[in-house]
């Protein structure tokens, strides 16, 4: 969330790449993904020594933060959902509402 909450603020993230981040920073887009140990401090090195690649990453993070609304959290959890009852509906043999089978 954190690194998110950065991306809102126009601040492109150098972190390890693990699921939580790769959810909020694609990768030379809006931030640098990194394996960890040095390669940390070289993908911070990079971003602060170059001033348009930080400020390309800064712009497309602003822009990619803003997908990341509570709209579109609800709209994602009401999906996966309404998937996981229609496949238990049809392991069940039941018909959706509205629907004739055959």
């Amino acid at each position: 969330m954190t690194v998110t909450e950065a991306a809102a603020c126009g601040t492109p993230a150098v972190v390890t790449d693990v699921a939580g981040h790769v959810d909020a920073v694609v990768d030379g887009v809006t931030g640098i993904l990194c394996c960890g140990g040095d390669a940390l401090r070289v993908g911070l090195d990079r971003i602060l020594r170059d001033e348009a690649l930080r400020t390309r990453m800064s712009t497309a993070a602003l822009g990619h933060a803003e997908a990341f609304t509570w709209e579109a959290t609800a709209r994602g959890t009401l999906e996966v959902l309404a998937a996981a009852a229609i496949a238990r509906r049809s392991r069940r043999g039941i018909g959706l509402p509205g629907r004739t089978s055959g």
